[in-house]
């Protein structure tokens, strides 16, 4: 048979056939170990501490007014007990601004919520209500080469609100009350260390995984595409950790129409996603969609610090002609730790511990107190999809104050256990858990006091179109 084919000339023929294919096979087989061994790599296991959240420095301002008029009914518990007629307004303003850079981490928060009514009652009684609560805080932590850093943490709150009520037919007879308090807070950390928010790390691999389970092969592709571009199934912790980097950019864009702005981001994910991996289009967009939409914000951090700190503080309270004075000066030690111990569980551990003296003065009183407190918060989170979580806290504070004048040690001691989950059942149907269990002690020179709360809440959000 051999020499019948030699003869034909078929044997020359079909030995560089059998070549070819030993060479195919081969550059196969070398585009298959690497990646083989890549693919091992990332399955075992991604350092999530290495990640680098994107520079950004990006603000936002919500603006949310309200206002009505005509007629409305009074309540109480139990009955209603007449109507009233006039303007009902409110209105929210809300600001902030995130800085995220090598070697600065920033956060400014502005709110303020403002009231106004101005109502009459079927007595022809005239009510005019005026409220304002406002609260600014900023911090800004700048770092050395070494993870160092200096802290500064400034806070305002302010409460302010001013209610009178007259008979229409005499208005020089009025009934006036009006309430003030503002508190400022300055605090001074230096340490070491540093907590980065890599929340987007975890919707990018969330992502990834529904990848591996849907999308499918771009048409036309071969094998030895795949191998060259990089495996649809596998993606290494540099791909991962670069995918995350956009999500946050693109989380972090700010655009007036929030529409345009949603398409613009799930169109720059999905492009470079089919730069990256050899997929069908529409199952990437469909999969970074559904994901973009529906996924859970998730709110993740890693890293440590530790720092030592001073703060400042002083508060005035006016009610009426009545006024409190309030001052206090205290230092700090403080630690936080946070661990992504998978990319389905976190856990976080922050503790504090303080030393300080305080001062009241008002018409009557004058007097000073030592305190010594502590606070201590440790956090487990579970997150079995994208869509769903559940987490469980334990907490406790405590305070003791030493009263100079009398002599009288008083403390304040509050641990607590919450529970809280959000559970995905469809598109249509969410399902919301809360617990919470906490116990307080509590003495000053007057009284002592022991109470507690025991709360349970479950909440089924369901839409029906």
């Amino acid at each position: 048979m051999r020499e019948a084919w030699q003869r034909v000339g078929l044997l020359p023929a079909l030995s560089k056939y059998h070549e070819t294919k030993r060479k195919t096979m081969l550059r196969k087989m070398l585009f298959l170990v690497p990646t083989l061994f890549i693919c091992f790599i990332g399955r075992a296991q991604y350092d999530y501490s290495q990640f680098r959240y994107a520079d950004v420095d990006v603000r936002g301002l919500s603006i949310n007014p309200n206002v009505d008029v005509g007629k409305k009914n009074r309540f109480t518990s139990l009955e209603t007990i007449g109507s009233i007629w006039g303007l009902f307004s409110d209105g929210a303003a809300n600001y902030f601004h995130f800085v995220n850079l090598p070697d600065k981490q920033a956060r400014t928060d502005f709110s303020n919520y403002l009231v106004f009514n101005a109502f009459v009652d079927e007595d022809s009684i005239q009510y005019n209500d005026f409220s304002l609560n406002s609260r600014y805080s900023t911090t800004n932590t700048k770092f050395k080469a070494d993870q160092r850093f200096h802290e500064t943490v400034f806070n305002i709150a302010a409460f302010g609100s001013r209610q009178t009520e007259y008979e229409r037919l005499n208005p020089e007879d009025k009934i006036e009350n009006w309430y003030v308090n503002p508190q400022v807070v300055f605090e001074y950390n230096v340490g070491k260390g540093r907590i980065e928010p890599i929340g987007p790390v975890f919707l990018a691999r969330f992502i990834v995984e529904d990848l591996k389970k849907e999308a499918r092969p771009k048409e036309g592709t071969t094998l030895e595409d795949q191998f060259m571009m990089g495996t649809s199934k596998e993606w290494s912790q540099e791909e991962l950790f670069e995918l995350g980097r956009l999500i946050a950019t693109q989380q972090n864009r700010r655009v007036f129409d929030l529409r345009v702005r949603t398409k613009d981001q799930i169109r720059k994910v999905v492009e470079h996603i089919a730069a990256k991996k050899q997929l069908d289009a529409l199952d990437v967009y469909s999969i970074v969609a559904d994901n973009w939409q529906f996924a859970y914000q998730f709110n993740r951090s890693s890293g440590s610090r530790a720092f030592w700190g001073l703060a400042p503080r002083a508060g005035v309270t006016v009610f009426n002609n009545n006024l409190e004075y309030i001052t206090s000066l205290s230092v700090h030690r403080g630690w936080r730790k946070e661990v992504p111990v998978s990319y389905k569980r976190q856990k976080s551990l922050e503790a504090r511990i303080g030393a300080g003296l305080y001062h009241y003065i008002d018409d009557i009183l004058s007097y000073n107190q030592m305190y010594l407190y502590t606070s201590f918060l440790y956090e487990v989170g579970y997150f079995p999809s994208s869509r769903t979580y559940a987490g469980l806290a334990f907490s406790f504070e405590g305070e003791a104050r030493y009263h100079g004048e009398t002599e009288v040690m008083g403390y304040n001691i509050s641990p607590g256990i919450k529970y809280n989950a959000s559970y995905f059942i469809s598109y249509n149907t969410r399902l919301n858990l809360e617990g919470r269990i906490s116990k307080r002690y509590f003495k000053t020179n007057y009284f002592v006091s022991e109470d507690g709360n025991f709360l349970i809440s479950a909440g089924l959000t369901h839409n029906f179109y």
